[in-house]
């Protein structure tokens, strides 16, 4: 059984693993579903801010949207 898993064990190490790149499609296509994450969750944001005296609302809701689409992977 310990031959079987150090064989297996030096298999893993010794076996390159390469990662393919992103094609070019595949990165535009993640930038455009960002954006659009972050303009659906920015637009009500800022109308909000239109009823606020707060001057750094807009800002907060841009940092806010980025931050939000980024935990969620968009």
């Amino acid at each position: 059984m310990h031959k079987l898993i150090n064989t297996m064990l030096l298999l893993l190490v010794l076996f390159p693993v390469y990662a393919t790149e992103p094609s070019e499609e595949e990165i535009q296509s993640q930038q455009y579903d960002q954006e659009a994450c972050v303009q659906k969750i920015l637009n009500p944001c800022i109308e909000k801010c239109k009823h606020q005296d707060d001057i750094d609302c807009r800002q907060a809701c841009q940092e806010n949207a980025k931050n939000e689409c980024r935990q969620a992977g968009e």
